[in-house]
Formats: structure tokens, sequence, C-alpha cells
């Protein structure tokens, strides 16, 4: 049985995608399996404070784009229009 071409590129599509997420997954899963298996306790105790401010600053920079992108939303739609108008202008004027 075949399959059309739109059905097969939604598939194929969908598939990557699980492979994408599966590996964002296994990754840190068999980092996480193999380190306590091959590092021993001070070794992993040395590590807790490193990766405890990695996970900080993700959470601080989670928390400040959502403060922040009702600030900076105008300004990125201001300077987008301002470029694309540019972008036209420059066309327009090498075009002639």
């Amino acid at each position: 049985m075949l399959l059309d071409e739109k059905t097969t590129r939604v598939l194929i599509t969908l598939l990557l995608f699980a492979a994408v997420l599966g590996f964002a997954w296994a990754a840190p899963a068999g980092t996480g399996i193999a380190l306590p298996a091959f590092l021993d306790r001070d070794e992993l105790t040395k590590m807790f404070a490193p990766l405890s401010v990695v996970f900080v600053t993700w959470y601080l920079q989670d928390v400040l784009r959502g403060h922040l992108s009702s600030f900076i939303s105008p300004l990125a739609r201001a300077w987008r229009s301002c470029s694309c108008s540019l972008d036209r202008a420059w066309f327009v004027k090498r075009k002639n």
C-alpha cells in the first residue's frame, strides 16, 4: 500500500519530531544514570553547586523573560517594521 505525498511528509515530520524529542529526553537521562555509576560521592557533591547555579539561572531567565516580554515585544515589533521598510526602500532604489 502506497501513501500519497502529503501523508508521507506528515508521517516523516512526526517521526523526526519523535526522534528529536526522544533524544532530548534520553541524553539527560543517560547522563543522570552514568554519572553516579562512574563518579564517587565526593565528586558528585562537588558538581551540585555548579549544577544548581545552572538550574537557578534557567529559572530566573524564564521568569524574567515573562516580565520583559511585555516591554520588549513592542520594541521588537517597531524594529521589525522599521527594518522591513528599510529593506523595501533599498530594494526599490536598487531596482530602479
